[in-house]
Formats: C-alpha cells, structure tokens, sequence
C-alpha cells in the first residue's frame, strides 16, 4: 500500500483526563483516527516496521550499527510483537 502514515492517533473525542482513565476500549463506539494528534487524549500508534527501520537508519549513520546487528535488532522487534499479542 502507498502513503501509509508512519504513525496515527486514535481519537476518542473530547473526552476529560478522569472518563479516559476510567474508559475501556472495548467498550468504545466511535473510536477515529488521523495522522496529526486532535484532542488531548488521543493515542499514538506508531508502525513498528518503520519505526526500525528508521531506527537502523540512524544508528548506522552514526556507525554504532552493524548489518548482523540490524538483523538481530528486527529479530527482537518481531519476538516482542509476538509477545504483546499474546
């Protein structure tokens, strides 16, 4: 897919500080997203693919990366979103 955001907000609208803490999101009904951040409580969603790859990008450039690295970094990436979905 073309022009993927490499990070998004779920908006959850005005909502105060105290019914954000209190809410459940799976109890929510109008949940939206944007690119750009709308209300105070909106969430960030970053993609961990391009957050890596970004990542690698930098290190490298600052030579504090190898390749051999850069693979065993996406190696730990990958086992942590297994984990998080567990």
């Amino acid at each position: 897919m073309k022009n993927l955001p490499n990070k998004i907000y779920l908006n959850f609208g005005e909502i105060t500080d105290e019914e954000f803490k209190e809410a459940d999101f799976e109890e929510c009904a109008e949940v939206t997203w944007c690119k750009d951040k709308v209300f105070v409580n909106d969430v960030e969603y970053t993609r961990t693919d391009a957050f890596i790859e970004k990542a690698c990008e930098w290190l490298n450039n600052r030579m504090l990366l190898s390749s051999s690295a850069h693979v065993v970094l996406i190696d730990i990436v990958k086992d942590f979103r297994k984990a998080m979905e567990e």
